[in-house]
């Protein structure tokens, strides 16, 4: 059928999970051969060019995304247990209320993110 097959799989105990590419007629012909097929989804598209961008363009970035995000009032709260935060973070200062909301268990220790990965489990958890 002349589809292009990336080898490399996962397996779960009921399912074998390939990455194709193939156009509609080759899905349609796929279908009408094989019985075990049970969904196609579309590959999730790849964001590792952001790392390569300079900072200027990374701004431009977030700022278009801010302005397509709602910021809802909630009462909720979240407990992150990690290495600090960097709560002026363009994308995560809109979450982040009042002055005591990010704390230390030592004073010492400070609040600020000194390793990066606290301000990034941030950004997962808004999501």
């Amino acid at each position: 059928m002349e589809i292009d097959i990336d080898h490399n799989k996962l397996i779960f105990p009921e399912r074998i999970v390939y990455l194709i590419k193939a156009n509609k007629s080759q899905l349609s012909n796929l279908i009408s051969c094989c019985e075990y097929i049970t969904e196609f989804r579309r590959a999730p598209e790849p964001t590792s060019f952001f790392d390569t961008l300079y900072g200027a363009e990374q701004k431009e970035w977030a700022e278009e995304l801010l302005n397509r995000t709602e910021f809802m009032v909630s009462n909720s709260f979240v407990c992150l247990l990690d290495t600090g935060l960097n709560n002026s973070h363009p994308l995560i200062s809109p979450a982040v209320k009042g002055t005591n909301t990010v704390q230390a268990v030592n004073d010492s220790w400070g609040t600020t993110d000194h390793m990066g990965h606290g301000t990034e489990m941030a950004g997962i958890v808004l999501i």
